[in-house]
């Protein structure tokens, strides 16, 4: 009987009960907008006679987006004076754009007018966009340069 108790404690002290714990996540998502700017675009004068990004480079406009944000994107200006001796008169500044990584985005012809696109919970999408300008007076030799603004807002 010596023998049988220490193995019976053995065998029924060095038990232990399984124990199981809930490990819980919780987070809160605010709305939230990043644009950036990896690659700028470039002028250069197209066969028709514009002033365009097509005939030289165009820009690319990383989004990340959580929630719902509308992208609200300008029509290019004039960001710096128009070389001596350009005739604005007649003139049309216009841009499109389209998606090429990520998530859809609608594509855009060339418009002179601000277009509205609605970008809900994206990761991380790239839009290409492209700024053009016709002048039925042409353009002098000199430096040009254009800006397109996008805003990202819910």
């Amino acid at each position: 009987m010596r023998k049988l108790l220490p193995a019976v404690f053995v065998l029924f002290g060095c038990t232990t009960a399984a124990h199981a714990v809930d490990v819980n996540f919780s987070g809160t998502l605010s709305t939230a907008c990043t644009l950036a700017v990896p690659l700028t675009g470039q002028l250069g004068l197209a066969a028709d006679g514009s002033l365009t990004s097509e005939a030289g480079r165009s820009a690319n406009l990383t989004v990340l987006s959580v929630g719902s944000n509308r992208l609200f994107i300008e029509p290019p200006v004039w960001s710096q004076a128009a070389p001596t001796g350009y005739k604005p008169s007649g003139e049309d500044l216009m841009v499109k754009y389209v998606g090429i990584a990520g998530i859809s985005i609608p594509q855009q012809d060339y418009t002179d007018v601000e277009t509205i696109v609605s970008v809900n919970s994206v990761p991380l999408t790239t839009l290409s966009i492209d700024a053009k300008a016709t002048n039925p007076n042409g353009f002098v030799s000199g430096d040009y340069a254009m800006k397109v603004t996008v805003t990202c807002a819910p």
